[in-house]
């Protein structure tokens, strides 16, 4: 970024045989678009690959939900999406249309580290993050009373062992993409 090089753009992979979007892959592309931000839109080429994996019905199905529903904002802000087989000539078709547009705008993380001199944690990224594990831990925080007085019930052990796994699995993505020390306490919460 400081030696002013400008992307070409970015594809955004997606496997059209998942079948939810839920979780961490929900979350990926949530801080995805906070890397990209809005003036960088028009240079993401959003691609579904694996196509052929289930029913043609079911991809397409799939693919307008992807359009309509999670990827709307994006393809709103000028992106494109494209549907990757496994030729080469699918591949070259979409480096292609992004090297046939102008220069890109930066990335919002760019622009965040390099322009405005934010560290790493004070990112929309690494916030949007921040966000989901603070509403995650109160959500802990909350059924920590509902455990003791239901300590038979099945489904609310369930219930809470599936938040303190999405609990840990943000915690290790905002380590991974921050490089953050998570303070041992928090991470004691989590490991067995």
């Amino acid at each position: 970024y400081d030696a002013h090089m400008k992307m070409a753009g970015v594809i955004y992979l997606h496997d059209i045989s998942s079948k939810r979007w839920q979780g961490s892959m929900a979350r990926n592309f949530e801080v995805f678009e906070k890397l990209c931000g809005q003036a960088a839109s028009r240079k993401v080429v959003l691609v579904t690959t694996m196509w052929g994996g289930v029913s043609k019905e079911k991809e397409e199905e799939r693919e307008q939900e992807l359009k309509q529903e999670y990827w709307k904002d994006m393809i709103k802000n000028g992106s494109a999406v494209h549907r990757g087989n496994l030729d080469q000539m699918a591949a070259q078709d979409t480096v292609d249309f992004l090297l046939a547009k102008e220069a890109m705008y930066p990335l919002q993380i760019q622009k965040e580290l390099g322009e405005i001199n934010k560290t790493l944690r004070d990112t929309d990224a690494v916030r949007h993050l921040s966000v989901a594990l603070e509403a995650l831990l109160k959500s802990r925080e909350e059924s920590a009373p509902l455990l003791r007085e239901a300590q038979g019930d099945p489904n609310l052990s369930q219930r809470i062992l599936d938040n303190d796994t999405q609990i840990k699995s943000v915690l290790e993505e905002i380590t991974a993409r921050a490089r953050l020390e998570i303070p041992q306490r928090i991470m004691r919460l989590f490991n067995s």
